[in-house]
């Protein structure tokens, strides 16, 4: 499966308000963790991410994250999106968390089927 590559900062400020400074900023507070690492939070650009969910993987997209410190140094790690939280009423992402994946262990995910047009076999008669 493709990957695509996501740079993110890693950030130290928590909180509610510290988090909608960030959001009027068009950044959204996130989060990693796995098997291997700590949780890590993070800063990701909500356009960057909006742009890798609207490809055909959508949601069950792999990421390659670089996530820079504040000393510069750059860390990658695969992750794929695992939960999100919305605003509804402004219907914009406002969380993510992203689960560290290793080829070595088993991910299970949801994946979106949708049936677009007639099959033959049911214009003939058959059951789909």
């Amino acid at each position: 499966m493709k990957s695509v590559t996501l740079d993110v900062v890693k950030r130290e400020e928590r909180g509610k308000n510290k988090a909608k400074v960030l959001r009027k900023k068009g950044l959204i507070p996130s989060v990693v963790y796995g098997h291997t690492t700590e949780s890590v939070s993070i800063t990701v650009e909500l356009s960057e991410l909006k742009k890798i969910l609207k490809t055909d993987t959508g949601r069950n997209v792999i990421i390659n994250l670089q996530i820079k410190d504040e000393a510069g140094k750059v860390n990658a790690i695969e992750v794929m999106p695992y939960q999100f939280d919305f605003d509804f009423i402004k219907n914009e992402i406002i969380h993510v968390d992203f689960l560290e994946i290793s080829d070595k262990v088993k991910v299970s995910t949801t994946v979106h089927i949708e049936i677009a047009g007639v099959a033959p076999g049911v214009k003939m008669g058959g059951l789909l």
